[in-house]
C-alpha cells in the first residue's frame, strides 16, 4: 500500500495530491493483515536511487496494480523531463533560476500596469 499511499503524497498534480489528513484516511480505510514474511522485505532498487525515479509499482502484482492505478502518479511530461535533464548541469540550473527570477519580475510588473490602467478607466467613466 505504500506506492499508492506515496504517490498520492508526491504527485506532480496539486489539487489531486494528498493532504495529511487524506494520507492519514487513506492508511486507515484498509486494515490489511500481510504476512510477516513481505513486513520483513526490504526494497533492494530504492537503496541507491532518488525517490523520483524509483519504480514503486514494480513487482507489484497485476491486480494490486489495477485496483490502485488511480493512485499512480502519472510519468512526467517530456517538458518536464528535459527540464530536469537541463538543471542537471551547473550553467543550466543558475540559467533557469535567473529566468524564473525575471518571469517573476515581469509578472509583478505586468500586474502593475494592469493595476493602472483599472483606475484609469474608473476615473475615464467619471
Amino acid at each position: 500500500m505504500l506506492a499508492p499511499l506515496m504517490d498520492g503524497m508526491i504527485t506532480r498534480d496539486i489539487k489531486a495530491r494528498f493532504t495529511a489528513a487524506e494520507a492519514l484516511a487513506f492508511l486507515e480505510s484498509f486494515r490489511v493483515n500481510l504476512d510477516p514474511e513481505v513486513l520483513t522485505r526490504r526494497p533492494t532498487e530504492a537503496s541507491n536511487t532518488l525517490w523520483n525515479c524509483w519504480d514503486r509499482w514494480a513487482g507489484l502484482p497485476k491486480d494490486f496494480v489495477d485496483q490502485w492505478s488511480a493512485y499512480r502518479d502519472p510519468p512526467p511530461t517530456y517538458s518536464f523531463r528535459l527540464l530536469q535533464k537541463i538543471c542537471e548541469y551547473d550553467l543550466g540550473w543558475r540559467t533557469v533560476t535567473r529566468l524564473r527570477e525575471v518571469a517573476r519580475d515581469v509578472g509583478a510588473l505586468l500586474r502593475r500596469i494592469q493595476n493602472i490602467f483599472k483606475i484609469c478607466r474608473c476615473y475615464l467613466k467619471v
